[in-house]
Order: C-alpha cells, then sequence, then structure tokens
C-alpha cells in the first residue's frame, strides 16, 4: 500500500524525514522484500555490498519462502514487509527453519516470529523513505572510509534539501509532453514509486520499447544513459535527459522524494 499524501512543499517534506540509527547486525547474507519495500530493501543491500564490502542477496518475499526456504539452510536474513498477508507467510516460513534475522517494517499490526525480531518505523507517510535513509546511516556509521564518513555528515544534516527540491524539480517540468520515464540500474528501487506520484509508465534502461521519453541516470551508471538516449535519437524519438548526480547509494531515495514533491507542486 502507498501511503504518501498530497500536498505538501518542500519545507513540510523535509520536516517529516526522520534518520534514525538502526540494527543492521553483520550476519545478514540475504534480504526478502515485499509490496512496496524495494526501496528500502535494495538499498539496504547495497548499503551493506558498498561499504561493508560483503555479499548480500535481495529476493522477493515469494522466492524466499517457495524456492529457497525450503532446499537451502539459511542463517540470517533481513525481511522487509508491509502487507499482513506476506508478513505470516515470510514469518511461518522462517519460524519453520529456525531461520534468524531482523524485520523492518512500517505496519504496527506485523510482528517478529521465533528468532526474527521485529524493527517498526513510524507510520508515518513517508516511512519507507525514512527507513532507506536510516539504514544507509546506521550502515555507513560504523564503517571507516571516507564515503561513509560523507553520507554519515549529509544524513546529519539535510538542511540543504528543500532548495535542491525546488531547483531540481524544474527538470520534471515538462513531463506531459513524454509518454514515458527510462531509469538507469541505479534508480531501480525507485521504479514503483515514480509510476504512483508520476502517473506514467516507468521502464529499465534494458527493457524498454522506443517512445518519447526522459532518461534519468547517475554519473554512476552514465554509460547506461547514454546508450539509451543514443537509441531513442536514432528512431527518431523525442527524448530529455535527467541527471541526478547524488551518492548512488542515495539517489533513488532522493529520485522518490523529487517524484513525491512534483505531485504535491501539481496538487497545490
Amino acid at each position: 500500500m502507498f501511503l504518501l499524501q498530497f500536498p505538501e512543499d518542500s519545507s513540510s517534506i523535509i520536516k517529516r524525514l526522520a534518520v534514525k540509527q538502526l540494527e543492521v547486525p553483520y550476519s545478514i547474507k540475504k534480504i526478502a522484500y515485499g509490496t512496496d519495500m524495494d526501496l528500502p530493501a535494495i538499498t539496504l543491500q547495497r548499503a551493506i555490498i558498498n561499504l561493508r564490502g560483503m555479499l548480500v542477496e535481495a529476493i522477493p518475499v515469494y522466492e524466499f519462502s517457495l524456492l529457497q526456504t525450503p532446499y537451502v539452510d539459511i542463517k540470517d536474513i533481513a525481511i522487509f514487509v508491509q502487507d499482513e498477508t506476506e508478513a505470516k507467510e515470510t514469518l511461518d516460513s522462517a519460524w519453520a527453519m529456525n531461520v534468524n534475522g531482523v524485520l523492518y517494517t512500517c505496519n504496527n499490526n506485523i510482528k517478529g516470529k521465533g528468532n526474527i525480531k521485529d524493527i517498526h518505523l513510524s507510520t508515518d507517510p513517508l516511512c519507507q523513505v525514512n527507513l532507506a535513509l536510516s539504514l544507509v546511516y546506521s550502515v555507513a556509521k560504523f564503517t571507516v572510509n571516507p564515503r561513509a564518513e560523507r553520507l554519515v555528515r549529509e544524513l546529519e544534516d539535510l538542511s540543504d534539501l528543500p532548495s535542491w527540491l525546488e531547483d531540481k524539480v524544474k527538470g520534471l517540468e515538462e513531463l506531459k509532453e513524454f509518454n514515458k520515464i527510462i531509469i538507469s540500474p541505479v534508480f531501480y528501487p525507485s521504479k514503483n514509486f515514480l509510476r504512483k506520484f508520476l502517473d506514467m509508465p516507468v521502464e529499465a534502461y534494458n527493457e524498454f520499447l522506443p517512445d518519447d521519453s526522459i532518461v534519468i541516470y547517475n554519473s554512476a551508471d552514465y554509460i547506461y544513459g547514454r546508450k539509451a538516449l543514443f537509441l531513442l535519437k536514432t528512431k527518431g524519438k523525442k527524448v530529455k535527459e535527467f541527471i541526478l548526480d547524488t551518492d548512488p547509494l542515495l539517489s533513488p531515495i532522493y529520485l522518490v522524494l523529487l517524484a513525491y514533491f512534483f505531485k504535491s507542486k501539481k496538487e497545490i
């Protein structure tokens, strides 16, 4: 369920952001996520890989319950669920196989089971965004390298974010002139939220059909954005590039905030 509501201005949005230190066990090797939880789940996967240098797999909860748990000895897991039916099925599977781990949710009706500890965030409409930001912060806080230190400083002071949103939202003002949005790999975790807030098709760079499009990419994966732009132009399509050049761990989260702000402005 998408919980975000409208309208709001950039300052009121930022006031509702809450970056918290959360428990992120070092033993986590697998992440399972349910409906509407791909943003925080994949953000955690990338944070652990990028900052801790540890491999971790992220899969949908149905794959965990049906295709892995019966056949693989899974020790520790992080579960992200909002839907109560998905939560019951996933926790029952984890309990049956004596799996350890943590459950992150914005739904107060969902509780942990067996060796799965639940971690609840506020049911504020920006919960998934706050969860994603908090997970990056929590991993970076206990990682010693220049990138982690920069992330911690940025997330401890978001005072520049309202002006950044006001500036970047101008790049979406021509949205109605295009038929779809194409996103580079960095932004995959934001895809479902973008579809909801912008009310138009959003496709990955490697699965799109040529059409008049806005192509969103980051300097970390600019080659994929440029490939999409080139292909669209050779097909005679109208294109616009939109570069969101923040840290790749935060870029999908900021893009969701930007889409939410754009929707809010239209509703005012």
